[in-house]
């Protein structure tokens, strides 16, 4: 690979971290670090036999917490109601495939494989995520994608901006890109 021949030697790491979710197990795509220390997993919620998409939950280990030798439970959060939010878009624009947060913490956003949705949230001031009061309050809004990637799969808010790029995986038959 072209990692092993640039990388030469191997790379430890700093910590390892055991963690279950309180209820089930999920399937999840995106994870990031609160400017505080916090860590986020937002899940991809889907049913392949009806094909819909269910809310997307948010899970946090505190910065504490990852300090742990021990194994570890995540804290729900609350819920995001992409389905909701992205009701005119198939299941595909309803699941969450990847995550990011400003570099002051106090927005997020969403990648869907067929838009972005950003919100006016910082999770460190929320205990329940109260998906009701965000839809009445607007505290969100949907970005529609004019060029999209084969399979999005990852986005990133640029640092000190609300500016954001995202990137996809390769399907076999188209390349993977970076967009902004």
């Amino acid at each position: 690979l072209k990692e092993e021949r640039i990388y030469h030697q191997p790379v430890q790491a700093l910590n390892r971290i055991i963690a279950s979710y309180p209820d089930r197990p999920h399937n999840a795509e995106a994870l990031f670090v609160h400017p505080n220390g916090d860590l986020y997993v937002i899940t991809k919620e889907f049913s392949r036999q009806d094909f819909l998409a269910k809310n997307a939950m948010i899970f946090r280990l505190s910065k504490k917490t990852l300090k742990s030798t021990k194994p570890v439970v995540f804290e729900k959060v609350g819920e995001i109601e992409l389905p909701w939010i992205n009701s005119e878009y198939d299941a595909f624009g309803q699941i969450v495939t990847g995550a990011s947060i400003s570099g002051n913490g106090k927005k997020i956003i969403l990648l869907t494989y067929e838009n972005a949705v950003e919100f006016n949230l910082d999770l460190s001031k929320v205990k329940n995520l109260n998906v009701r009061e965000l839809r009445k309050n607007h505290d969100y809004q949907t970005i529609p994608l004019y060029q999209l990637a084969p399979q999005q799969e990852a986005i990133s808010f640029y640092p000190r901006s609300s500016d954001f790029i995202f990137s996809s995986e390769s399907t076999g038959t188209e390349k993977a890109g970076i967009l902004k």
